[in-house]
């Protein structure tokens, strides 16, 4: 599936995006900005790969691990600098749910933080796992209706850009593919399926919250087929966005039927996690170096002849399949 848009430049917006999509600016290609100046980090802003299940709030005491417990945000912050009793203290800029990995800033700069928070601003590019059960797929009219802007609970909300980028078919798990075609053993295999969700902090697929629903009480609905769970197909959506509401990718995609099964941010600005920064696995973090803070700060803080909006248009070359 592909859906093609005409842009109006915007600084905050990461030009890798726009070639990955095949997007361009009236006719020209964007081009990739380049970082200058030293590469040594400043030490007052940090990039972190925040793992699933790590919950981003500053009241959680260190644990250090002791005891097999789980890392704390705050263990992270003082591995990135140990704290200073009579200096400025690191801050996440925003947040992401429990469930949601991906690029997290950190920072003692105040003024930093706000600017970035600001929606008006920065541009934040997801990678969202949907599933659906065939025949049903993505289509042109559900991406358009991100666009255009979807009624939530706490007002209107839309994405900037949105396209499906890749897609397979949902693997069932080797010990219960020797049970298709019977229900022996799809209960444990699911809900053991469910409980090592829940321990990564994701939230449950569709055949793992139909698990147990009559075991447990959970409704009416009969538990899915193996056969259900081997007609589930995945895409990989890519949204982005500059609300900085609670969730709110998450709820831009279910209100348009596509349910997701994890998210990732990828990108913030300028500065994407792996291309730029290099944190592959989650709880990874770095310093930012003195250039990529160079881009962040400049893109976080534009001129004011600068455009600070995208718009996004459907062009005649929509396809959907």
């Amino acid at each position: 599936m592909k859906l093609g848009f005409k842009l109006v430049p915007l600084l905050a917006l990461n030009p890798r995006l726009a070639s990955d999509v095949s997007m361009s600016a009236d006719g020209i290609t964007a081009q990739r900005a380049e970082p200058s100046g030293s590469a040594e980090p400043s030490g007052s802003v940090f990039a972190f790969h925040k793992p699933p299940g790590l919950t981003i709030e500053m009241g959680s005491a260190a644990t250090g691990g002791a005891g097999g417990r789980k890392k704390t945000l705050n263990d992270y912050l003082a591995e990135m600098r140990p704290p200073r009793p009579d200096g400025p203290r690191l801050a996440p800029i925003g947040r992401l749910d429990k469930a949601t990995e991906g690029l997290l800033l950190v920072t003692d700069d105040g003024m930093l933080n706000e600017a970035i928070c600001r929606p008006a601003h920065l541009v934040k590019v997801y990678e969202a796992t949907v599933k659906l059960k065939e025949p049903k797929r993505p289509t042109a009219e559900q991406l358009r209706r991100l666009l255009d802007g979807v009624m939530l609970s706490d007002g209107e909300a839309k994405a900037d850009l949105v396209e499906v980028v890749r897609e397979w078919a949902q693997p069932v798990p080797a010990r219960a593919a020797a049970h298709l075609g019977s229900s022996k053993g799809l209960q444990k295999a699911r809900k053991r399926a469910r409980r090592e969700a829940a321990e990564r902090g994701e939230e449950a697929s569709a055949d793992e919250a139909a698990a147990g629903s009559r075991e447990e009480g959970g409704g009416d609905a009969p538990p899915m087929t193996l056969e259900e769970v081997a007609a589930l197909r995945c895409y990989l959506v890519r949204i982005v966005v500059r609300l900085g509401r609670n969730r709110v990718v998450r709820r831009l995609l279910a209100a348009v039927d596509l349910p997701v099964y994890h998210l990732k941010r990828v990108s913030i600005g300028p500065l994407h996690l792996t291309d730029d920064l290099g944190l592959a696995e989650p709880g990874t973090f770095c310093a930012l170096s003195r250039a990529h803070e160079r881009l962040l700060r400049d893109a976080a803080f534009p001129p004011a002849s600068e455009p600070a909006a995208i718009a996004t248009e459907p062009t005649a070359t929509s396809e959907d399949r």
